[in-house]
């Protein structure tokens, strides 16, 4: 079970930088966020001068509670950071006009010291906080767990309905750091979460993230633009930069776009190769392949499952040989492609240099005899995928422990024995 303490919050709103400069590849966006405009609270408030103290809370909805009491006694905001701090609440209060009454709405997110000596962080929240008919009410609030960080609020009018709405810069961060963005957009008399879906954001956490909103494709509609560093982990696939796109859609946040940025490996090629393999793009996909097959420049990385020769010694298993083993793979997938678009010059041009490059009994040999297997079904008639089967059973029956040098993590492409062959299930659907 995780225990990290996540990124510390900052005790005041962080603003959005005037002019920043998004990770490549993405659209560059000319525009920032708009600031929220001036506003003064509501007269109806609870008159100052009232004698309270925030009480101490367990959790994120006791502290809601216990918020409102607060700020209903003493009738102000300006003494909560005060209250806050000597409580240990770490805290972002950002205040806006949601709704173009000219009232400040205050968005504050907390996150709540644990008990006692407990090894857990305390609840994360973020609470909308509105005065209206003498007294404050929290209009909306949500419980974000114990592993939720904040990094700085800002606003804009994402849905062009003339209202602010808020965006929160933060994530989760306990063995993994992901980050999250939320998205809270006054919609008629009601505040709607609109952010993205978790599983569709692909980025983690670095000092080079940025999230932006413009409104790229002229609707109206402003889409969200978050780019950085896909999320680094033992379980997952080295970073490379990245940007994703959202547009709102129906009231929600969804992808539109991932755009990745120059491979720092060579196994961000291989899943570029993968990716635009499963768009149906044959042409592209063997271009792809033949620079991995080339590529000397690029550093390699072990498979997850045999690691370097030392740790597979170690487990009695054979070393994975990284450099070998993948660019045999991609002159095997090479060799399919040209021949079933018909190149037989340039599949046997793979062919030659896994025969030459790869001798028998050096790593990624097993690939000659696999080549020569699918080639020659295909020449044969047989469809793609019913010779991708037969190199499927050979390499059970011959080499069943190929498939093991295949896996770099579970967020980038990766084989098992039945999909080393290019014309199986797509491995994006």
């Amino acid at each position: 079970m995780d225990t990290a303490v996540p990124p510390t919050l900052t005790p005041s709103a962080t603003p959005l930088p005037a002019t920043p400069t998004p990770i490549p590849p993405t659209q560059t966006p000319t525009a920032t966020a708009t600031p929220s405009p001036t506003a003064t609270p509501d007269f109806s408030c609870p008159q100052p001068g009232g004698n309270a103290t925030l009480e101490t809370s367990l959790d994120f909805p006791e502290f809601s509670e216990k918020l409102v009491a607060y700020l209903n006694q003493v009738g102000t905001i300006e003494q909560l950071p005060e209250q806050l701090e000597a409580l240990n609440i770490e805290y972002d209060i950002f205040p806006v006009d949601m709704n173009d009454d000219d009232a400040l709405e205050f968005v504050l997110n907390v996150a709540i010291p644990p008990e006692g000596e407990m090894a857990f962080p305390g609840d994360r929240g973020t609470a909308i906080l509105q005065c209206r008919n003498g007294s404050y009410e929290v209009i909306f609030d949500i419980w974000s767990g114990i592993y939720r960080f904040f990094r700085y609020t800002f606003s804009d009018d994402v849905d062009n309905d003339g209202n602010q709405d808020v965006i929160i810069v933060g994530g989760f961060a306990g063995s993994a750091c992901d980050l999250e963005p939320k998205v809270f957009i006054w919609s008629e008399s009601e505040i709607v979460d609109a952010s993205p879906d978790h599983r569709e954001l692909a980025l983690g956490c670095s000092h080079e993230d940025m999230v932006l909103t413009e409104d790229i494709d002229g609707d109206g509609a402003k889409e969200l633009i978050i780019s950085g560093w896909t999320v680094g982990h033992l379980d997952y696939a080295p970073p490379r930069t990245i940007t994703q796109t959202f547009t709102l859609q129906n009231g929600t946040y969804h992808l539109q776009t991932t755009e990745f940025g120059p491979p720092e490996y060579l196994v961000h090629l291989l899943d570029d190769a993968q990716r635009v393999l499963d768009s149906s793009d044959l042409v592209m996909a063997a271009q792809l392949y033949e620079t991995i097959a080339e590529e000397q420049s690029l550093p390699t990385v072990f498979s997850d499952y045999i690691g370097p020769p030392q740790a597979a010694t170690e487990r009695g298993i054979e070393p994975d040989y990284p450099q070998e083993y993948q660019q045999a793979f991609a002159l095997f997938r090479l060799a399919a492609l040209q021949t079933v678009l018909g190149n037989t010059t340039e599949a046997d041009w793979a062919l030659t240099q896994l025969k030459e490059r790869f001798p028998q009994g050096t790593p990624g040999a097993e690939f000659i005899s696999l080549t020569l297997l699918l080639v020659n079904s295909l020449q044969q008639g047989d469809t793609p995928e019913s010779a991708c089967e037969a190199v499927a059973q050979e390499i059970e029956q011959t080499y069943p422990k190929l498939g093991a040098h295949y896996y770099w993590g579970w967020n980038i492409a990766w084989y098992q024995n039945e999909t080393i062959c290019p014309f199986t299930e797509p491995f994006y659907d």
